[in-house]
């Protein structure tokens, strides 16, 4: 009877069976193997199990392959536990080679892992003793992967007091040797900063007694020896913007195509207001985005974008003109010099004077500061701040949001972010508004500049206004994002599902502050948090080969998969 039974009641019949199921299908016979391998089959289980609609995502081969992919190539495994630090891990950055990652903690060490089967230790720097910081709270390697800069807090006050007088620091190490070259200070601390080219960092600088303007300064990274890595007052000031500098965050650099059908400018108004849309239509344009870019030139633009506005907008500025902007700015700087060279060097005196009475180091240390200072950026020009204000090439913003978390994605034209909403109409007890504790994602097209809302839901925060940083990081096809209960949440990226639960601590109020997945390989996801411990995620099928290849399991010739 089975074997004269119509082929669409079979197709019927075999759109309910489990996986499982299947795989018994397919040793029956010709026929059921060849009905149940039809990838409508596969189609309605994987739309049925994680809940999808839509079709196949572009790039993507098979339905058959997504199941394997969604089952088995997913790092939701915990492969391994490191416990170097000794107090909270705030971040954790991977290089773009994938071989090595950074952790940086309230424990004011810097580590960077070699990552393995195991993972072992490769570089460790105390930041307490090398430079006197309280605790290191980000970094990222340049893109040829030679330096590391890290950035961190130096307090400032009393440290004992809820919220010390900070000061925001900044280091670059060769990674070679992980040799300290060169130190900056960086304001406000929770700027951080980012490389703009392989030799180029910026960061932020404020100036005294103006607290409504933002500096943006490149710090070059030079190796003339012997290093002086107690000159916090190098590099250049190119932006200048006029926003709280204590309520900006996460300093990011993008680089984009320059295309024409790019421009922000199709239309009027397109750049000044923010488009909704609903998932699918977002992932629709991002298809056809990436079609339409196979005949782009090789030209790209940069831009440079920070958290501003209370936490609830975006300043995206195009920096694609920094180099000339700097050799502009050296020009003038060395005409006004040679007009007035009596001030000029009335300034260079009073700033030594300055550096003298802050910093307490020896006349020799001075001189070799000031030579390099005057050498490099004539810092004593600049100290009373820019003239001229620059403007956002656009500043999107998101009425009641706080930002808690930016990542750009991996072709760096979109900006993930998490936030959360808060009540200004309503006070807690502390006079602070009430902001809610359900943590929602959502991206802005930095091509488009559109905006797609509430893409995804479901992990919770309990810290109340101001909020603290919580990390997201995103990867070809998952998203992860930390959170305030001891998990981090994994989503797919193509679907927007719900993938599972990274159980980082069993303690439900530890926060999961940092969490990248290794560049190369998206089966593997890396999380810090709160308890100083490091979980290392991996896939099911990429934590069988590493243990395979270390010989702690015997190669099993009748696989366990669903295909035979």
């Amino acid at each position: 009877m089975w074997q004269e039974a119509p082929e669409l009641v079979l197709k019927n019949i075999f759109s309910y069976l489990e996986a499982s199921d299947l795989r018994a299908v397919f040793l029956t016979c010709r026929l059921w193997h060849r009905i149940a391998t039809e990838d409508v089959i596969w189609k309605q289980l994987v739309q049925r199990l994680w809940k999808i609609k839509g079709s196949l995502p572009p790039g993507k081969i098979s339905w058959r392959n997504e199941y394997q992919r969604l089952t088995h190539e997913t790092p939701t495994h915990l492969s391994e536990t490191l416990l170097e630090h000794s107090d909270e891990v705030l971040d954790v950055s991977f290089s773009h080679d994938g071989k090595l990652f950074c952790t940086t903690s309230k424990d004011a060490t810097v580590k960077v892992w070699e990552l393995g089967y195991p993972t072992k230790l490769k570089h460790n720097a105390k930041m307490l003793l090398l430079q006197g910081w309280n605790m290191t709270q980000f970094s990222i390697f340049n893109k040829s992967d030679t330096y590391l800069c890290v950035c961190g807090v130096q307090f400032e006050g009393n440290v004992e007091m809820y919220f010390p007088s900070t000061s925001g620091r900044a280091a670059v190490f060769r990674l070679n040797d992980f040799k300290l070259i060169q130190t900056m200070k960086m304001e406000p601390p929770q700027l951080f900063a980012d490389w703009y080219d392989d030799t180029t960092v910026l960061g932020g600088y404020v100036v005294e007694n103006q607290q409504n303007i933002l500096h943006i300064k490149a710090f070059k990274v030079e190796e003339k020896e012997p290093f002086d890595v107690h000159e916090p007052d190098c590099g250049q000031i190119v932006y200048s913007f006029e926003t709280n500098h204590h309520h900006t965050m996460n300093l990011l650099v993008a680089d984009l195509p320059s295309c024409q059908h790019q421009s922000h400018d199709q239309s009027g108004d397109q750049h000044k207001t923010l488009k909704s849309q609903d998932p699918e239509n977002q992932r629709n344009n991002n298809a056809n985005s990436v079609t339409n870019c196979a005949c782009c030139c090789d030209k790209h633009r940069k831009m440079m974008i920070f958290v501003c506005e209370q936490h609830s907008a975006f300043a995206v500025h195009d920096a694609t003109d920094l180099h000339q902007r700097i050799h502009a700015r050296n020009a003038k700087l060395q005409t006004n010099s040679k007009k007035l060279p009596s001030r000029a060097k009335f300034l260079k005196t009073a700033s030594s004077r300055i550096t003298r009475n802050s910093v307490g180091t020896s006349d020799r240390s001075n001189q070799g500061q000031l030579g390099r200072s005057s050498r490099g950026t004539q810092n004593a020009i600049e100290l009373p701040g820019a003239s001229v204000l620059d403007k956002p090439t656009c500043r999107p913003l998101f009425d009641k949001y706080y930002i808690s978390g930016v990542k750009l994605s991996p072709d760096q034209r979109e900006l993930y972010f998490n936030y959360r909403i808060y009540h200004a109409e309503e006070l807690d007890e502390e006079g602070y508004p009430v902001i809610d504790p359900d943590i929602t994602i959502d991206t802005f097209n930095l091509v488009t500049k559109s905006h797609t809302k509430n893409l995804l839901r479901g992990h919770k925060a309990s810290s109340s206004y101001p909020a603290w940083y919580i990390c997201l990081d995103i990867s070809q096809d998952y998203i992860v994002s930390g959170s305030e209960d001891g998990r981090a949440f994994l989503w797919d990226r193509n679907y927007l599902c719900f993938l599972g639960h990274l159980p980082h601590s069993e303690n439900p109020e530890i926060v999961i502050n940092g969490t990248a997945f290794c560049p190369t390989d998206s089966e593997c996801v890396v999380t810090g948090g709160d308890d100083g411990v490091i979980h290392i995620w991996r896939s099911k099928r990429r934590l069988t080969e590493l243990k395979r290849q270390q010989g702690l399991v015997p190669i099993d010739t009748n696989c366990t998969s669903c295909f035979p």
